[in-house]
């Protein structure tokens, strides 16, 4: 009788531990950016055109603290394109009242064709918000002729 005991109490135990590990797993923070690209340009990791960058994934970013990402953008026109950018689909909708995301390049925004230029991302947490989790937003970038 005590050894059945003792082999329920394992098999709780162990239920409970499978239980709580498939909850951890299944439960991950979301905090991404979506890049959206227009007008005959893309976003590599490298200065080739081997690894497009379609999302960021920010990580959890304490207040106070900056994440940045550093990829290459790419013009694929016959022309030097002038780079504009926008954020939409912002979740939740306050989060860039406690953060501030800009775009980094070495050349202003102008892009010449058929080119690469560095370009970062860069997301900074005021030091007045806590920690920030679970949030999304897209990054919208547009190419336009430059004349």
């Amino acid at each position: 009788m005590e050894s059945k005991t003792k082999l329920i109490v394992v098999a709780v135990i162990v239920t409970i531990l499978i239980a709580t590990l498939i909850i951890v797993a299944s439960w991950k923070i979301q905090n991404i950016g979506t890049i959206r690209y227009s007008g005959g340009i893309q976003v590599y990791k490298y200065n080739n055109t081997s690894e497009p960058i379609e999302i960021i994934d920010w990580g959890i970013i304490d207040n106070g603290n900056t994440a940045y990402f550093e990829g290459y953008i790419y013009n694929n026109n016959s022309y030097t394109v002038n780079i504009t950018y926008n954020v939409s689909n912002i979740v939740p909708n306050d989060l860039f009242d406690h953060a501030t995301f800009s775009l980094k390049m070495d050349v202003d925004t102008l892009v010449s064709k058929y080119t690469f230029e560095p370009i970062g991302f860069e997301l900074q947490v005021h030091s007045t918000r806590p920690t920030l989790t679970d949030f999304s937003f897209d990054i919208n970038i547009y190419a336009n002729e430059d004349k």
